[in-house]
């Protein structure tokens, strides 16, 4: 069974196209793992968006800074944590007091929960991770969309002494000391053979070639 027979209806003109154009490229290269099926944007978008930060961290010797996976760890947590204590010691639901402990504890756990989605939304929205060196920081955001193949990302370069607030609120044009903000839309495709082994090479030239902007 093909990608293309496997794939939702209405999407496989489109599952079809990947996978003739990912023919096309592969050309007498060997493959190299990981293999991701052609239809799995999301399998496609994660393969890329980990060579991205591979990159970054083991070929230019960058950090990742996990903060607001930290904190949303420990909020979690107290969430959880709230949650027992609501569920074990709200006290007797058959008096007012009881009723109103289950009340509040089950709405803060809520209030929480929801915070984190909006934070995640409206501040982090599509980066994938904030990466620091001694000398910039950088905020990696990508985008594709399901069962298409347009691989979309945005490189923003900020001052190291930019915070971790602002580097995810504002644009590095905005930063104080200057910044640079890298585009690209590529075709997935050209980075997966027929076969659906992922090429990390034309994936990583792709990348070199966009960071060549900031010199000019």
């Amino acid at each position: 069974i093909s990608a293309a027979e496997m794939a939702p209806p209405g999407q496989a003109a489109a599952v079809a196209s990947l996978a003739e154009h990912a023919a096309s490229v592969s050309g007498a290269q060997l493959p190299s793992p990981p293999r991701v099926h052609l239809y799995d944007a999301f399998g496609l978008k994660r393969v890329m968006d980990e060579e991205l930060e591979d990159y970054f961290c083991r070929d230019r010797g960058m950090r990742l800074d996990r903060t607001t996976s930290t904190v949303r760890i420990f909020v979690m947590l107290g969430a959880v944590a709230l949650a027992i204590w609501n569920y074990f010691f709200a006290g007797n639901l058959t008096d007012n007091g009881g009723y109103l402990k289950l009340v509040l504890g089950s709405s803060a756990f809520f209030a929480i929960y929801l915070g984190l989605i909006v934070s995640e939304y409206f501040v982090e929205k599509y980066s994938i991770f904030v990466a620091k060196s001694p000398a910039e920081t950088v905020r990696v955001s990508t985008g594709m969309e399901r069962f298409g193949h347009q691989y979309e990302v945005e490189i923003a370069l900020f001052p190291s002494s930019t915070s971790l607030w602002n580097t995810y609120r504002m644009s590095p044009l905005e930063a104080a000391g200057g910044g640079l903000l890298l585009k690209a839309e590529w075709d997935a495709a050209e980075f997966f053979d027929a076969n659906s082994y992922f090429h990390p090479e034309i994936f990583r030239r792709r990348v070199l070639e966009l960071m060549e902007r900031k010199r000019k």
